[in-house]
């Protein structure tokens, strides 16, 4: 019997289905199961998994017929497993190469633990890292604000036997569901801060292609999360987020998908160039506005490209924060967590572009001045 059983669902996955089954044939942990949902796909997806399981026992397939969609692919592919912890991937995503045995371990240390989730490493169609597209794990106390959990998890069969089958009304929204349920359950849930898998961020996806239909569902399940027990400030967060989607769906103005947050940020950073063969400097803005000291939310290449641009003027970075405290990218200034004591400063700066409302909402009443967005920056200078 394998310690890991993986679950993996596809539909017309042939581009990428040979990255995701190699990347878990290549752990350093050995001891699993692979069992490949083919959700009757018209590609050649059943033959590229046929093969993979004719090479390795431990690969198996299953064929739906007919489609049954992620949520209840996930359960028929469950229903197979053997192993006492449980994950599931996709078809266009793969883990790194140490992901099995870096969360098994902890299993091993906390015998107490139900479940975990890791970081993750966003990627684009290719492959190549994207370094400026922001996801970021929450902590689990705030799940009825969001999904804090992104596609990087494992879990004990005991958690499995308790919770029981995916949702499968619950379509794009699967995962977010059952991980309340666990969570309002009282399982031993914990975030391992290690980026441990490699999601793709691409146009074919799911999340890019059904956004509409994505954003319906999402508010349907976070209106139910109104009437349940919150601290003062997740309340205020999720009413803020219900009414922001509300918003969105009859406007008919779909959030951004992270692809099109990539090409914002290209965008941002060549007027930042082109400023720079103009010779202007950034610091223009903050002498304008009389902020002489500054904090940076955000602690990777812009923040550090923002603190060069600032070093030798009479603007003083004075501090960072980052809520990844621990897989920042500069090294240039202390960093800090968001519940950490901060030191008063004129202005915080954002550079966590996509994700800068929900920082602005979140840092206000943390710290005392305005927060303002990098990209306001920029654009008040070009």
């Amino acid at each position: 019997m394998p310690s890991v059983s993986i679950v993996l669902p596809t539909y017309n996955g042939e581009k990428y289905l040979r990255e995701s089954v190699e990347s878990i044939i290549n752990q350093t942990y050995q001891d699993w199961e692979l069992i490949i949902v083919n959700d009757c796909s018209t590609d050649n997806t059943r033959e590229i998994a046929l093969k993979y399981v004719n090479q390795d026992d431990r690969i198996m397939l299953i064929d739906n017929d007919p489609n049954q969609r992620l949520p209840q692919s996930l359960n028929i592919g469950f229903k197979k497993t053997s192993g006492n912890l449980l994950t599931w991937t996709s078809d266009d995503n793969r883990m790194k190469s140490c992901m099995l045995e870096t969360m098994v371990n902890c299993f091993q240390k906390d015998r107490e633990l139900d479940f975990l989730y890791g970081d993750i490493i966003p990627i684009d169609s290719k492959g190549k890292i994207m370094t400026q597209c922001g996801y970021i794990n929450g902590e689990i106390d705030d799940i009825y604000v969001g999904n804090p959990i992104s596609a990087c998890f494992m879990y004990t069969r005991n958690v499995y036997q308790h919770i029981g089958d995916y949702n499968k009304d619950a379509f794009l929204a699967e995962d977010y569901e059952y991980w309340v349920r666990i969570y309002e359950a009282g399982f031993k849930m914990q975030h391992i801060r290690e980026k441990l898998y490699y999601y793709r961020i691409h146009e074919e996806s799911l999340t890019a292609t059904r956004k509409r239909e994505n954003a319906i569902l999402s508010l349907e399940l976070l209106k139910n999360n109104l009437n349940k027990e919150m601290k003062e400030i997740q309340k205020k967060k999720l009413q803020k987020k219900i009414t922001d989607i509300q918003c969105r769906i009859e406007n008919n103005n779909d959030e951004k998908t992270p692809i099109e947050w990539e090409r914002e940020i290209h965008d941002i950073s060549m007027k930042w160039l082109m400023l720079k063969t103009e010779n202007k400097n950034l610091k223009t803005y903050f002498e304008n506005h009389g902020y002489s000291t500054v904090a940076i939310y955000g602690c990777k290449q812009l923040a550090e490209c923002l603190y060069r641009e600032l070093e030798n003027t009479n603007i003083k970075v004075l501090y960072g924060v980052d809520r990844d405290k621990y897989g920042v990218y500069t090294e240039s200034f202390n960093v800090f967590q968001p519940d950490d004591i901060l030191e008063e400063v004129d202005v915080l700066v954002v550079t966590a572009l996509s994700h800068f409302e929900e920082i602005r909402q979140d840092m206000t009443g943390r710290i005392n001045c305005p927060i303002i967005s990098l990209r306001e920056v920029i654009e008040e200078v070009y």
